[in-house]
């Protein structure tokens, strides 16, 4: 005699638990594979672009982290608690702590990461018939990286990421931020010498022994620089 359902329960049967389970592992693997395919394929084009290409990227630029995995780019990394997506000033350690004012967000999520004018905050986007907009003239749109870290000088002992890009290289001046050292790791501004190093006109450069000022934790910080990467010339 065949088994009946009690009235107000859902039932399923084994065979059905087991299709199921089939078809959600099919759908994690497809998902895990597209996200790895699109992580190779952006750091492989990274790297046999050339490095004085004249095309011009209207897109906004978040540093290293910016991904072209679309919505995958939101999703953390299997075993890590960060993500690609450009506009994620939470969990992409490139993007700066900037806030972005704009109504609609273009990458969906992730809150933020905007508010200059230098194509990795404002709107620089393609809104005229294929006229760029935002393109620096004087500065220098590159990406972040990490130059060097930070140490607290009194209390206890904390040593935090000291991210940083070059923006004025003819007066030698920089944008830096930092990252605590929760597990959230959250954004925070730096401040030199009495300016803000977020700001559209950033800061001096910061040597090895300068001092520096973080918010969030009200207290000074002595810098520790990494040496210069040593440069290689092109033999042709």
């Amino acid at each position: 005699m065949p088994k009946k359902c009690p009235p107000g329960v859902i039932c399923f049967e084994n065979i059905t638990l087991v299709l199921f389970l089939i078809i959600a592992c099919i759908i994690i693997y497809l998902a895990y594979t597209q996200y790895n395919r699109s992580s190779v394929s952006s750091s492989s084009s990274s790297t046999s672009s050339p490095p004085y290409s004249q095309n011009i990227n209207i897109s906004p630029q978040y540093g290293n982290g910016g991904g072209g995995g679309g919505f995958l780019d939101l999703i953390p990394s299997f075993g890590s608690g960060y993500t690609r997506g450009p506009a994620d000033v939470l969990l992409n350690p490139y993007t700066p702590p900037l806030r972005d004012d704009r109504y609609f967000n273009q990458y969906g999520g992730g809150g933020g990461g905007g508010g200059g004018s230098r194509g990795w905050g404002g709107g620089g986007g393609d809104i005229r018939g294929g006229i760029p907009i935002n393109v620096p003239t004087r500065s220098v749109n590159t990406e972040y990286r990490q130059v060097g870290i930070l140490t607290r000088v009194n209390g206890a002992e904390t040593i935090l990421s000291l991210m940083g890009r070059p923006l004025f290289p003819n007066r030698d001046k920089w944008q830096f931020y930092t990252m605590s050292d929760k597990n959230q790791s959250v954004k925070l501004p730096v401040t030199y010498k009495r300016r803000s190093c977020t700001s559209d006109q950033g800061c001096d450069n910061i040597y090895n022994g300068d001092t520096v000022y973080v918010e969030g934790y009200n207290d000074a910080f002595k810098a520790t620089i990494y040496d210069t990467a040593m440069q290689y010339s092109i033999p042709f």
